[in-house]
């Protein structure tokens, strides 16, 4: 927020930043050496904190919390409960987290900024019929977990068992650690590349009315707004994870991807 954390409350009660955020310097033209380096290796930038952060969350989830790899060659319902409600454990831990020092129990101490960096000083509606029964954060609950969280895990549970079964070229930290790495390195980047692309179809007349304006009744956002959404949509919007069936990669380069578009 330090790009556009100088602003003013409008008479209406909307927050506007002085400034628009400024794009980052990969994105501009001609090319700025410095600033790209510092932008890509810089605190915060591209890799900190956040995608240093939830790469460590993907590799410790995959060597501490993911089923043996052999064992998902057949699909069974043991090994693919396991992996929903490992991701419904990350969701609420990360969603419900956030929601609950932000936007929760001000008396208690809670609502840890206030309205300090609300673009608009209302909560989470309440007894609104836009809503699954009238509230927003049922609402958001609701779609973020039984489509959200069932279709990201139905993604990695296919791609699991891909895996498993040698239907995917499979690399290894050990044989092909620049490759390991690098694809690591970009992966984030070029989710913002789908999400541009997508995000755009999305607002497609037909796309829009018939699934994406789920989302967009969300017009003040919460922590469980990013994945509410129609299950058509969640089904464009985790695709990104199928580049790995033309590019050779790991599992964790799998569960990253996902859990990235699933988490951040």
């Amino acid at each position: 927020m330090s790009d556009i954390a100088e602003g003013s409350r409008q008479p209406g009660g909307d927050w506007y930043p002085d400034a628009r955020p400024d794009a980052p310097p990969i994105w501009k033209w001609p090319p700025r050496p410095l600033p790209i380096v510092k932008f890509l290796f810089g605190n915060p930038g591209y890799l900190f904190p956040w995608n240093v952060i939830f790469a460590a969350i993907a590799i410790v989830t995959w060597l501490y919390t993911q089923p043996e790899l052999a064992r998902m060659a057949e699909f069974e319902i043991g090994w693919i409960a396991h992996i929903f409600v490992r991701n419904l454990v990350l969701m609420v831990l990360i969603y419900g987290g956030l929601h609950l020092w932000l936007y929760t129990f001000k008396a208690e101490g809670f609502k840890a900024q206030g309205e300090e960096f609300k673009f608009h000083p209302k909560w989470c509606g309440e007894k609104k019929p836009r809503f699954l029964f009238g509230s927003q954060f049922v609402d958001n609950v609701i779609w973020s977990v039984a489509s959200g969280c069932t279709i990201w895990s139905a993604y990695e549970v296919i791609m699991m068992w891909s895996y498993a079964n040698g239907h995917l070229a499979m690399i290894t930290w050990d044989a092909q650690p620049l490759h390991f790495a690098l694809l690591l390195f970009v992966l984030v980047l070029r989710q913002t590349i789908h999400f541009y692309f997508i995000h755009r179809e999305l607002h497609w007349p037909w796309l829009y009315k018939s699934a994406h304006y789920i989302h967009h009744k969300n017009v003040n956002t919460g922590p469980w707004t990013g994945l509410a959404m129609h299950p058509i949509e969640h089904v464009i919007f985790f695709s990104v994870v199928l580049l790995y069936w033309v590019v050779p990669s790991h599992p964790i380069h799998a569960m990253f991807t996902l859990q990235v578009a699933a988490l951040m």
